[in-house]
Order: C-alpha cells, then structure tokens, then sequence
C-alpha cells in the first residue's frame, strides 16, 4: 500500500487552515515559521513512509514489541568487556586515595 497523499495517513488535507484550527483548540496561535515547519516535516514524514514501501518485508515476520531485537542479535556482539582493569584507574582517578584504598569521610548529621 502507497500513501498517495497526507488524506490516507491523517483522515484529511493537512494544510495551514487545519493546524491553525488545531492550534487555536489548544489555546496557542502558531507563527508563520511554525506552520511551515510543521507542514514541511509532514511532507518528510510521507517521503519518508513511501520510501519503505519499495521494500519487500512480506516474509518478515512482526516483532512482538517495539523494541525487542531479533534472536541470534548476540552473534553481533563480538567484544567481551573487561573489567579488570577499573580497579587501578579507579584509585588513580581518586582524590582521596591512599595506598590503594579510598578514604571515605566520616560524617554524622551533615
């Protein structure tokens, strides 16, 4: 399905009069570079919308949530973090270090 025009994805034409009835439900009067930036972002939004739509995604199945990955997303992960060496940098960026302990003040009703 290709998105023809703005009336097949909001319900209508979205032009100047729209937003400024929208605007004015909301109790707000929009300057001429705000209706333009809106109405400019609207056009993106569609280009945008009708570039997906030259791809084939028919054998591609729906994620169960917006932001679950795909199984087999670790084989992408190649590093493996290693944290033995924070405990040196840790004493180092330290002010209050000595002899490779942090000194931790003591404070009673501060």
């Amino acid at each position: 399905m290709y998105i023809k025009n703005n009336k097949e994805l909001f319900g209508g034409e979205v032009d100047k009069q729209k937003i400024l009835k929208l605007a004015k439900s909301l109790y707000f009067v929009p300057n001429e570079k705000v209706i333009y930036t809106i109405l400019t972002e609207k056009d993106q939004m569609l280009a945008r919308i009708n570039y997906l739509h030259q791809f084939d995604t028919k054998s591609i199945q729906p994620l169960e949530k917006i932001n679950s990955l795909p199984k087999g997303i670790e084989i992408l992960f190649e590093d493996i973090p290693d944290f033995t060496s924070f405990r040196e940098q840790l004493f180092d960026n330290s002010i209050h270090n000595s002899e490779k302990q942090i000194i931790i003040k003591k404070v009673i009703d501060d």
